[in-house]
Order: structure tokens, then sequence, then C-alpha cells
């Protein structure tokens, strides 16, 4: 660039040096700049496919520091130039070759995984679209979708999975997933095998989400692709933390964290002990749980990742809930569902809710508990999450218990413990208020209670306390 004359434009007012330390051309020049380019086709060809190379290596050369001690500082510089990257990846996916196109979008998948993931949702879509009406699809009656466009589709999908989204996620990789494997395209299988795993997770599909996070797990490493291998173990530790397999999950989680740090990637490392926080509060190992949760919230609000604080700092209220701390419990539930809402997370959302609310009841302050309950339940039935309604069915059965209401809270607890799509450690929580629930009944009532809860259905139970809780009944009628 010649620095003369780049001086002599911003003399001429036709340039400006901002703040930022960046050269701006004014908006009515630069619209006059593209007019005149669009009237010569060929150079415009040109300058765009100059301008999409740059920028798709410009993101090809941050990436291995995107994950690691540098991450705020690369993210920093690619936010600045979002606008032109985002230009440069949608050109690359339209005019390269299919090889080099999935690598760009590879390399802008890499960028919102740190960078924010409802923006990474939106990007796809916006590229996904773009494609499918540049060209006709098979189901129009045309060419199938492009290699292109099924990757992109299959990143869409995975950033849906991972806000929760579940039934929009599961729908795009129904149209994406078999195109990819027939084709052999093995790392965008590997993300829709691992989005399938988040998505059936949330649902409380749990044996479904363990086979596909072994299938993506396989994948990963027979193409070397040890990032998604990383992601791959640490959910699949979470998954078996959630059944109770503690001793597995911990060897997964750990064997997570130790390929992440091969990685460099502290981001990872970040992420994976969250995880082993849970297993360690699940082992009622709270100091433990509180060392890795602290490190990983210290870690990620450093780099400023906002999903990964959420987590952090909601798992932190169950750490101090389990050490009997329920102000604070309050406090991080609170916080993490405030960044969970930001993010548009429901599911981090209704999690935080059953949280708060434990926590609330161990305050004695019913009424909040009551409430917290309440949403939870109605977020986690409009997405049909079935794992996140019995989270919060068994905090109104905590929550009839703590009221002396022991009959009822020994139903709903029935029905909850014996439901095959409750996670261990949801039971773990509500021990402190179901131990000893049965010895205040006379045994024929106890018996008789458990009967109704091992008969109901979820589609009634959560019709009931739905139905009476939004006309102001603490405790409905079961039964």
């Amino acid at each position: 660039v010649d620095l003369a004359l780049l001086s002599e434009l911003v003399h001429k007012s036709l340039l400006r040096w901002n703040a930022q330390g960046r050269y701006e051309i004014h908006e009515l020049l630069r619209q006059y700049a593209a007019e005149k380019l669009d009237a010569l086709p060929e150079e415009r060809q040109r300058v765009r496919e100059r301008h999409s190379r740059y920028y798709v290596q410009f993101i090809s050369a941050r990436e291995p520091d995107l994950f690691g001690e540098r991450l705020q500082e690369i993210r920093d510089e690619i936010r600045t130039e979002m606008e032109n990257v985002r230009a440069g990846v949608h050109w690359a996916v339209a005019h390269w070759n299919e090889a080099e196109a999935r690598d760009a979008l590879a390399r802008f998948d890499a960028v919102f995984l740190v960078q924010g993931w409802y923006e990474g949702k939106e990007a796809f879509a916006a590229i996904v679209q773009a494609l499918q009406e540049g060209q006709e699809t098979a189901a129009d009656g045309g060419a199938p979708p492009s290699p292109p466009l099924l990757s992109a589709m299959a990143y869409q999908a995975l950033y849906g999975s991972l806000l929760g989204d579940s039934d929009a996620s599961e729908a795009i990789l129904q149209k994406c997933l078999t195109a990819l494997d027939l084709l052999g395209i093995q790392r965008e299988v590997v993300v829709c095998q691992f989005a399938h795993g988040v998505s059936a997770f949330y649902r409380g599909e749990f044996e479904t989400a363990r086979q596909r996070f072994e299938q993506s797990l396989t994948l990963a490493r027979a193409g070397q692709f040890q990032r998604w291998a990383a992601h791959s173990l640490m959910w699949l530790g979470w998954l078996l933390c959630e059944l109770g397999d503690y001793v597995r999950a911990q060897a997964l989680c750990e064997e997570s964290y130790s390929l992440y740090r091969e990685q460099g990637n502290r981001w990872g490392m970040a992420f994976v002990l969250t995880k082993l926080g849970l297993v360690a509060d699940a082992k009622q190992d709270h100091a433990l749980a509180r060392r890795c949760h602290q490190e990983a919230l210290d870690i990620l609000a450093a780099f400023g990742d906002r999903a990964g604080q959420a987590y952090a700092t909601s798992r932190l209220s169950l750490t101090a809930y389990g050490e009997g701390k329920y102000a604070e419990a309050m406090q991080w539930g609170s916080q993490g569902y405030e960044l969970f809402e930001e993010l548009g997370h429901r599911w981090g959302m209704g999690a935080s809710l059953c949280r708060t609310g434990f926590a609330a009841l161990g305050l004695g302050r019913y009424r909040e508990a009551k409430t917290c309950f309440h949403q939870a339940l109605e977020l986690a039935t409009g997405m049909e999450h079935v794992p996140l309604m019995l989270y919060s069915l068994a905090g109104l059965a905590s929550l009839l218990a703590a009221e002396g209401k022991a009959a009822k809270a020994l139903e709903l607890f029935a029905f909850v413990e014996a439901h095959p799509q409750t996670p261990v450690t949801y039971l773990n929580i509500t021990k402190r208020w179901s131990s000893d629930i049965e010895t205040r009944l006379p045994k024929s009532e106890s018996s008789a209670a458990r009967m109704r809860g091992a008969t109901s259905t979820l589609e009634t139970i959560v019709d009931t306390f739905l139905r009476d809780l939004s006309g102001g009944v603490l405790f409905p009628t079961m039964g």
C-alpha cells in the first residue's frame, strides 16, 4: 500500500483515520465506487475474489490462537473485520471449489464457537438461505443440494442444538446427514452426529445421545479431527454423569481435558472443567467442584465468553446448594439465568431456574421457589425437553415436602424417580427433601401415593401443574 497516497486521500477527506486505527471511506464515495465497479464485471469478479481470499486466510491464520491464551485479542481482531469476513465467506461458498468452500465454512465455525452461538446460528442460516436461493434443490425437482450447502446446514444445525433448539436442528439434520455420509464428507458427518447427540441429550433420549456421541468420537478420531474428538468426549462424559456413572464420566472428561491441552485449547479446557465440577458435585466433593467451576469461570470471563460464563455461573449455584449456602446459590442461579436469557439459551434458562428454585427452597422462600419451578416447567414443556420437565417436577415435589404435603410430595417423587428420562443427578438434588418422606405417612397411605405416582403420565401431571399453578393454586390435587 502506498502510504503517501493514503495520506493524500486523508488530507483530501476522501478517507479518514478512525479511533481503531483503520482507514474509512465515506459511504457515498463507497457507493459511487461500487457502482463504477459493477459496470466492470470482470474487474468486479477479480476484486471480490481477492477480497474473499484475503479474509478467509485472515481467519484461517488466526484459528490456532483462537482457542488459546490470545483468544480475546484474536476474537476482537476478527470482530472488527466481521463484515468483511462474512462477505468473504459468502463469496467463497458460492464461487470456490467444493473443498475450499467447505474449508472456509469450517474456519467460520471456529470463530463462532468462541464468539457466540446465537450469532453462529444466524450466520450459517444466512449462508444456507443464500445458497438455496442460488441453486435449485432436489425438493424443487432440480439438482441435489451442493456439498457447500450441506456443510452450511450441518453447522446451522450444530448451533441450534447447542442453544437447545432441538426440533429445528433435527429437521435440518434429517435433510443433510445422509447426503453428507453418501458423499463421504467426513468432517461434516462428525458435526452432524455430534449435533444429533446434543439434541438427543437435551430431550432425554440418553441411549440415542450416547450412540451419537460415540459415533462422532470414532469418526473424529479416524479423521484426525482432534477438536471434535475432544468435544465428543466431553459431552459423553457429561451424559454418563447425568446417568450416575461417575467413574467413567470423570475418565472421559479427563481424557477430553488432556486432548484440549495438547491442542493448546484453553477454551475447551475451561468447558471441561465445568463438567468435572458437575461430576465432583454428584460425588459430594463440593470443594473440588467449586475449584473447577471457579477456575472455569475465571478463564471464560477473561475470554469474554458469555455462554461459558453462563454455564460456569449456573453450576456454581449447584455447588453452593450442595454446601448448604443457599443465599449464594440464589445469586449464582439468578446470574446464570440472566446470562442464558441474554443468549436466548432456553435450556440453560430452565436449568438455572430450577437451581434458583432449590436455593429459594433452602431459604424457606417457598413462593419464589414455586415461581422458579413453574417458569422452568413452562419453558421445558414449550421445548418438549423431558429431563428439564422432570427437573422442574422434582423441584415442585420438594416444595410439597417442605410445606408438609407428604402424600402429594411422595406421589410426585414416585413418578419422577420411576421415569426413565430422569437424570440421576436431579434425584440427588432432591434427597434432602425426599429422604424421610415415607416415614411421615402410614404405610397404607404411602403405598397408595406411590401407586398413584407410578400410574400417572407426564402429560397429565404437567398439564395439572401448569393449569393449576397458572390459576394461582400452589398445590394442585393429583391422583
